[in-house]
């Protein structure tokens, strides 16, 4: 683990955990009785704070496992590839026969890149959870613009699964393409020396 992956996995911990207690005491200042809360838990089955509280530790404990396993324990490696569909390819299959890559999956760099994913995206989301309380609450009109004219659109647990998703799929693809990009100045700089 060199110093420069625990400073990351600190710094996302960190991050997380002040954008969580955020969510929360907006939460209690906009919704003491969460009678407007969105959380299908409070919504949908009617459960309290306990479940509120429980769900958000929950959730932390898994983002902290992802930010663990995508810094400090996974080792990213280094193929040789063609190109973009290839690196793909030897990364999630160790192959670039299809019909051998159907049968095997790399389950520890698709871990690895999930993880990167959740670490980023849960970020994401959480602040425009806040930005939405913001703007319910009215303290700021560019963020009452926003909850106004997102939740005119359709419920808002429904619009943050929905948002999340796409945002999930957008940083699938980000990731992918980046961890490509280091591997090719990788094997760049493995050629010059």
């Amino acid at each position: 683990m060199n110093n420069n992956s625990k400073k990351k996995f600190f710094a996302f911990i960190f991050i997380y955990f002040m954008l969580m207690v955020g969510d929360m005491l907006l939460t209690y200042i906009g919704t003491p009785d969460l009678k407007d809360e969105a959380n299908p838990l409070v919504k949908v089955f009617g459960l309290g704070w306990g479940a509120l509280i429980g769900h958000m530790m929950f959730g932390f404990l898994l983002y902290s496992g992802f930010v663990y396993y995508t810094f400090i324990r996974y080792k990213r490696p280094v193929l040789q590839c063609e190109g973009y569909k290839q690196y793909v390819s030897m990364l999630l299959y160790g192959c670039l026969d299809r019909k051998k890559a159907k049968q095997h999956v790399e389950w520890k760099n698709f871990w690895a890149i999930f993880g990167n994913m959740l670490v980023i995206g849960y970020i994401i989301i959480r602040v425009l959870i806040i930005i939405d309380w913001i703007g319910a609450l009215n303290v700021n009109p560019i963020c009452h613009w926003f909850a106004v004219k997102f939740r005119s659109i359709m419920p808002i647990y429904l619009g943050m699964s929905l948002l999340g998703i796409v945002i999930l799929i957008g940083l699938y693809y980000c990731v992918l393409y980046n961890w490509y990009r280091m591997n090719k100045k990788q094997l760049e700089c493995a050629k010059d020396t």
